[in-house]
């Protein structure tokens, strides 16, 4: 994880991306993601793609260990009730 990242609760992300990640750190898979914001499965990979470019990581777990690292999103992120999704 390279050091050009803003320190801090500033994100890169959207706040739509913001959104998408927190339910990946809280487990949810593409499709889950896709039903819950109510998106195709297509705008979520699109999202995920922008995320991995913005934060300079290749995959969703390096991307969510990052965000909560940052403080971006928190463990009590929608989504995240112990593995089991609404």
């Amino acid at each position: 994880m390279s050091g050009r990242l803003p320190q801090g609760p500033t994100s890169p992300l959207s706040p739509r991306e913001l959104q998408v990640l927190g339910l990946v750190a809280g487990g949810a898979t593409n499709k889950e993601v896709a039903r819950l914001l109510q998106i195709s499965h297509r705008t979520v990979q699109v999202h995920l793609s922008s995320i991995y470019g913005k934060l300079g990581v290749p995959n969703r777990t390096a991307a969510a260990l990052l965000a909560l690292r940052a403080g971006w999103i928190g463990r009590d992120e929608p989504g995240d009730s112990g593995g089991a999704l609404p």
